[in-house]
C-alpha cells in the first residue's frame, strides 16, 4: 500500500516539503532544503550572525481543527462579536462579560427545557 503523499504549496511537482531561509542582508543568498531538520540546523547558526528567517511550505488543504462545542450548552463557541451575533456560544469569545454568561445558561435551560 502507497503511503498518502502531502500536497504543498510550492511552485512546481516538487514531491518533498520545501525550508527555505531568507536573510535580511541582499548580500546573502537565500537556502532551501529538502530536510526540516537541516533547515533548523542552518537557520540556528545563520541566526547568530545575521537576521534571518525560517520558512516552510503548507499543505495545500488547511487541515479543519476539530470543533468542541460549549460544554455547558452544546453551541460551538464563538470566536468574534460576528459568531456571537449569529448565535454560536459568546461565553468563550467574551469571557469576562456576564452578559455572555449569562446567554450560555439561558440556551443551556432553554434546551433542557428547564426554566430559569
Amino acid at each position: 500500500m502507497t503511503e498518502h503523499q502531502e500536497i504543498w504549496c510550492q511552485p512546481g511537482n516538487a514531491p518533498k516539503r520545501q525550508f527555505i531561509i531568507f536573510f535580511d542582508d541582499p548580500s546573502q543568498d537565500i537556502a532551501t532544503f529538502d530536510d526540516e531538520d537541516k533547515a533548523r540546523a542552518f537557520w540556528e547558526k545563520a541566526s547568530v550572525k545575521w537576521n534571518c528567517y525560517l520558512l516552510g511550505t503548507l499543505p495545500r488543504v488547511r487541515e479543519k481543527p476539530v470543533e468542541v462545542p460549549c460544554p455547558d450548552c452544546g453551541r460551538p463557541k464563538a470566536k468574534s462579536a460576528g459568531d456571537a451575533a449569529t448565535g454560536l456560544c459568546p461565553k468563550w469569545w467574551a469571557i469576562r462579560d456576564e452578559m455572555a454568561a449569562q446567554d450560555c445558561k439561558r440556551y443551556a435551560a432553554a434546551k433542557s427545557g428547564a426554566a430559569e
